[in-house]
C-alpha cells in the first residue's frame, strides 16, 4: 500500500490541503497520462482481434488474453482516475484528494502493470517458437509494442502519484 492514513498534501511544507495551482497541476497530469494510455489500449484491442483470428492455437489464445486485458484496462483506469478528480470538485478551499480514490488508482495501476508484463513475457515466448506464421509474428511484435506503450504510461502515472502526493501523519 503506497498511502497511509493521514492528511494528504502535495506541498513540501506539509500543510493540509492544496493550493489551486497544485490541485490543477495534479489533475492535469493524471488526465494527460490517462489520455496517453487510452490510444495504446485501443490499438491493443485491434491487435488482439487480429491475433484471435489466427490459425495457430497458442497465438489465438494469446489474442484472447490480450483482448481481455485491453477491455478491462481502459474503462477501469478511466473510472479510477475520475474518482480522484471528482473528489476535488468542491473548490480550492476544500481541495482534498480522497485517499481511497488515490489508493484505488494506484492499486489498479499495479495490477495492470503486472498483467501487462505477463502478456509481454507470453509474447516473447511465442516469438521464440519456430512454428509461428510470419503474419502472426508481425502481430505479436505489434502487441509487444502496444503493451510497452501502456506499461510506459502506467509507470509514469505511478511515479506522479508517488512523487506528487505525500502524507503527513495526523
Amino acid at each position: 500500500m503506497f498511502l497511509r492514513k493521514g492528511k494528504y498534501t502535495m506541498n513540501a511544507r506539509g500543510a493540509a490541503g492544496f493550493s489551486l495551482i497544485e490541485l490543477v497541476v495534479v489533475i492535469a497530469i493524471i488526465a494527460i497520462l490517462i489520455n496517453m494510455i487510452l490510444p495504446a489500449v485501443q490499438k491493443t484491442k485491434k491487435t488482439s482481434a487480429k491475433l484471435s483470428g489466427s490459425t495457430h492455437f497458442q497465438v489465438k489464445t494469446f489474442g484472447g488474453r490480450l483482448g481481455s486485458f485491453a477491455d478491462a484496462a481502459g474503462p477501469s483506469l478511466q473510472a479510477n482516475a475520475w474518482r480522484v478528480v471528482a473528489g476535488t470538485a468542491n473548490g480550492p478551499e476544500d481541495a482534498v484528494l480522497d485517499p481511497d480514490a488515490l489508493q484505488a488508482l494506484y492499486d489498479d495501476l499495479l495490477g495492470r502493470g503486472v498483467q501487462g508484463n505477463d502478456l509481454q513475457r507470453q509474447a516473447d515466448d511465442l516469438l521464440a517458437m519456430t512454428d509461428i506464421p510470419p503474419q502472426d509474428r508481425e502481430l505479436l511484435l505489434d502487441a509487444k509494442s502496444d503493451l510497452s506503450e501502456i506499461l510506459d504510461g502506467i509507470q509514469k502515472l505511478k511515479a506522479v502519484l508517488v512523487s506528487r502526493v505525500t502524507t503527513t501523519v495526523e
